[in-house]
């Protein structure tokens, strides 16, 4: 079995491992592995235009990935409120050249950086079959709010596929609501074929979901844990964050976005879906440096201080 073939197994003590190309995800994780957002779009919320390009996106990539992203999710239509669809063929039109130079670039043999896996993020079954069928997406994030026809895809060419909750209407923002599609859509994608050893959630913070919806669904979201799958948190940047933060820029939303990832950790979440992986990284390397302090049955102080203020 070569490497680039995907392995999801439960091991004899019943917790979940993932491995493809080098990059092994064990469930759960100490941490959140952490996922790079690649907008090749030119309209999406936040970082619409910056990466259009194939040398810029590949560039961003290759920075994502040295600053401690496990993934890079490549996404070729936005999803900002107001934002028109775009057709299948224009969305491969975005995304195939920068994924093709990805390949390229994270198999040369002279890159000596992290191994990262590729995702692709799209809510067309089409678009995820022509992708996986040509090896150059290592999972789906799968965008479409309930199409079989993506666990079928997924299923087809061996792929882990993120689930995330996306209503066809209002009034299925709430935590309730949230759980019950998506064990709903969970049940229907086994039943086209996709191993459950292969799935993981994602609540769909800012789909189909007002500020206090999102905030009230994110501040609860390790009860999705229950539903038997690894959690996927992609709050950075969004619209409930700029709300309780008090910054109408998306681009400038750091510390709100932090503040949500550490949250995102504490709940159990396995992947965050970022767009500042390298300031991520340190905000969940301190919380981890915290957390196992706090851990230690010590009732001295001891040790050295640094005299820092």
């Amino acid at each position: 079995m070569t490497d680039d073939v995907f392995r999801a197994y439960r091991t004899s003590a019943g917790t979940l491992s993932w491995r493809r190309r080098g990059v092994v995800f064990d469930f759960p994780p100490v941490l959140p592995y952490i996922a790079g957002i690649l907008n090749v779009t030119p309209d999406s919320f936040s970082d619409g235009g910056s990466y259009a390009t194939v040398d810029k996106a590949v560039a961003h990539a290759l920075d994502m990935a040295e600053a401690g992203a496990a993934i890079v999710d490549v996404g070729g239509q936005s999803t900002r409120p107001g934002s028109l669809p775009v057709s299948a063929e224009e969305e491969m039109g975005r995304i195939l050249p920068v994924l093709e130079a990805l390949r390229t670039a994270f198999g040369d043999e002279a890159y000596s950086g992290p191994h990262v896996l590729l995702s692709l993020d799209t809510d067309k079954a089409e678009v995820a079959d022509f992708v996986l069928s040509r090896g150059l997406a290592d999972m789906l994030n799968d965008e479409s709010g309930g199409d079989t026809a993506m666990a079928e895809a997924a299923a087809r060419h061996k792929t882990p596929l993120v689930l995330m909750h996306r209503p066809a209407g209002p009034g299925r923002g709430s935590l309730e609501a949230v759980m019950e599609d998506l064990a709903e859509i969970r049940r229907a994608y086994m039943e086209a074929g996709l191993r459950p050893e292969c799935l993981a959630l994602d609540p769909g913070l800012g789909f189909g979901k007002d500020e206090d919806e999102n905030l009230a669904l994110f501040s609860n979201c390790g009860k999705l844990l229950e539903l038997g799958s690894p959690l996927y948190i992609g709050a950075s940047r969004k619209r409930f964050i700029g709300k309780y933060s008090g910054n109408a820029e998306a681009g400038r939303r750091l510390g709100g976005s932090l503040a949500a990832a550490l949250w995102a950790a504490a709940a159990g979440a396995a992947f965050v879906r970022v767009h500042d992986v390298r300031e991520t990284a340190e905000a969940l390397a301190m919380y981890a440096a915290i957390r196992k302090a706090a851990s230690r049955n010590s009732t001295g102080r001891g040790g050295e201080t640094d005299g820092q203020r």
